[in-house]
């Protein structure tokens, strides 16, 4: 990737044939970071020419986007299963655009749609694993309340001779069949990350042909979560819409991120984000930066030219939740005075060589789990801040 930067980067460097010596320093093979120079006037003329996108551009897209997904929701839980009763709340938008720092286009939303069973159920979360990566995903099972329900049918068996006017036991036990039919993997009361998309995207569907005479627009799906918007312009807009559950009383949420390995077990793991932290993380440290601060800059060149190398190569372990991880760790490290545009080239140095040892180390910790340096006022649960 270092390669790849000094490529792009010299493209529109403008120095004296005398300097030109200084390429022979990223011949072909490694090349150490330490080693790449960048110049600000070059690196800056790049950023404004390929990479630059205004707030109006962002903004425009996150209005369309979450008024549309409000409208769609609007008219999901009527078209869904009754019996199952599932409730549906607002929508979250989370990653590169709420942060503003995507740069690739069309522009792509990331919005989580957090839902829940109805009274007198809940969903329970039971983390896995024994490390801190391995807590990053858990178990998720459909349950009656507990004591602090406030309906009595919730706490106990009422026994034959005694009914709850709102729920039943007939409605009750309706109600837990079409749970578990409609959402839980077969003969577990665990919920399946697959059932639960199907469910979502069928709801999804009927909810589009009920609203869509309103709209002078197609929309398709472009796979299980990831819907495509298409003007009649030729204009296009990407939005992934996700069914999630809340964690306890956190900001982080099971996502039902699908894996390749075969594994059936692994169609009730659901892995456990952390976006909504990290864009409230990436929005606290901004508040002690210098006005006009380069670190939004830093992260979509490197994010740039990373997909202008994976165009390239091909697909790479390697992602933008890295390079933004990164970020966060030096945000965390250094001090604000540090991130003033003036020092736009060697912020850009730091998070190539940041990511350079992790993959030479294959190791890049979480910037929220078991970290000290997180302020208070992000509020992680402690669960999460005291894991080490």
């Amino acid at each position: 990737m270092v390669n790849f930067v000094w490529k792009q980067i010299q493209k529109f460097n403008t120095r004296d044939p005398a300097q030109d010596e200084e390429k022979d320093i990223f011949a072909e093979g490694s090349v150490s970071t330490k080693a790449l120079l960048l110049d600000k006037g070059v690196l800056e003329r790049f950023y404004d020419k390929r990479i630059h996108t205004t707030a109006h551009e962002y903004w425009r897209v996150q209005e369309f986007v979450e008024g549309f997904s409000d409208d769609l929701l609007e008219d999901f839980t009527s078209v869904c299963d009754r019996k199952a009763d599932i409730a549906v709340q607002d929508c979250i938008g989370v990653g590169s655009v709420y942060e503003f720092w995507r740069t690739s286009k069309p522009l792509t939303c990331d919005l989580m749609v957090p839902f829940a069973p109805p009274k007198p159920y809940q969903f329970s979360a039971q983390l896995c694993g024994g490390t801190p990566a391995e807590h990053c995903w858990g178990r998720i099972k459909i349950e009656r309340a507990s004591e602090n329900n406030s309906c009595l049918c919730g706490m106990a068996n009422l026994g034959d001779d005694m009914v709850c006017l709102l729920h039943g036991q007939n409605e009750v036990a309706k109600i837990s069949d079409a749970l578990e039919d409609l959402l839980c993997s077969k003969h577990t009361p665990y919920l399946s990350k697959d059932r639960v998309i199907k469910w979502f995207q069928n709801g999804i569907t009927k909810a589009w042909e009920k609203i869509s005479h309103k709209y002078e627009f197609e929309l398709t799906f472009r796979n299980l979560v990831s819907l495509k918007v298409r003007f009649r312009s030729g204009m296009t807009i990407i939005f992934n819409i996700t069914p999630v559950i809340r964690f306890q009383d956190s900001n982080a949420y099971f996502v039902p991120q699908f894996t390749s390995n075969g594994d059936n077990s692994a169609d009730t793991h659901w892995l456990l984000s952390f976006a909504v932290y990290e864009k409230h993380l990436l929005k606290s440290l901004a508040k002690s930066l210098p006005e006009n601060p380069c670190h939004i800059r830093c992260l979509q060149i490197v994010s740039f030219l990373h997909k202008k190398q994976t165009d390239l190569t091909g697909r790479s372990p390697l992602s933008n939740y890295h390079l933004k991880t990164a970020l966060l760790h030096l945000l965390l490290d250094k001090r604000p005075s540090e991130w003033s545009s003036d020092h736009l080239e060697q912020r850009v140095c730091d998070i190539l060589e940041f990511i350079w040892k992790s993959l030479h180390k294959r190791e890049l910790w979480h910037v929220l789990i078991g970290n000290s340096q997180v302020p208070k006022e992000i509020a992680l649960l402690w669960i999460f801040a005291d894991l080490l």
